[in-house]
């Protein structure tokens, strides 16, 4: 396997990520009783009642949490509604979104009927979209698909950075890593590989017939398509 070096600059965490707490650091984990989820402390005792559908590990404060889901006539179990808790139990963000993913940088991606977005840890809509898929926010940028297999990474703020190429093969969005974005393309059946973006949409990088990982520690692991290794 051959490992490509890049040069990392490193940055400060916003505060607002310092105060925010995940599982390990809240206590919290999640458990299972009668069918129903909740949360138990390290020692193993009960300490948000298992209340809920399905529960989400805490992240910067805050778990996802389900309910109203019901078994339907074939025995498959749907719908339900998701909101979001502290740890303290308390349901801080009401259950009205149809889907929802964890916060992540201060942002959490929901969906409410067909139309995608994204909300605060208020709960308040702070990116309105319409976005026809959406990503975690990793180091302050987003993936999002704006139209079908048009993709661009956004801020916190719903501002677009830059637009991927359409070349660009999107069936398992990138998000970035210590400052870098590693993009699969194809641009033909024999032409395709990986881009190395960095935060201003500028290709660093392009790895001809592999494919890359994520940037870890200053390098990425490729796959090399012709020679199987």
């Amino acid at each position: 396997m051959r490992l490509l070096s890049l040069v990392c600059f490193a940055t400060c965490l916003p505060l607002w990520a310092l105060a925010e707490g995940g599982t390990a650091d809240l206590q919290r984990w999640p458990i299972h009783q009668d069918g129903r989820a909740g949360f138990m402390d390290r020692t193993g005792k009960v300490v948000i009642p298992a209340a809920y559908d399905d529960v989400s590990t805490f992240h910067e404060g805050l778990a996802r949490v389900k309910v109203g889901m019901r078994e339907t006539s074939y025995g498959a179990i749907a719908g339900g509604k998701n909101g979001y808790i502290d740890a303290t139990g308390r349901l801080v963000i009401p259950a009205t979104f149809d889907y929802a993913r964890n916060f992540s940088d201060g942002r959490a991606a929901v969906k409410v009927g067909k139309r995608r977005f994204y909300i605060d840890t208020t709960g308040a809509e702070v990116i309105p979209g319409p976005f026809q898929r959406t990503t975690d926010f990793k180091e302050g940028l987003a993936g999002v698909e704006l139209r079908k297999d048009q993709w661009a990474f956004i801020d916190r703020d719903g501002k677009i950075v830059f637009h991927l190429p359409p070349a660009a093969d999107n069936r398992d969005p990138a998000s970035f890593s210590e400052g870098y974005a590693v993009v699969a393309f194809k641009r033909s059946k024999q032409d395709r590989g990986s881009w190395v973006f960095d935060k201003a949409g500028n290709t660093v990088l392009e790895i001809p017939h592999v494919i890359a990982r994520d940037v870890r520690e200053g390098v990425i692991a490729v796959r090399d398509h012709t020679k199987k290794r």
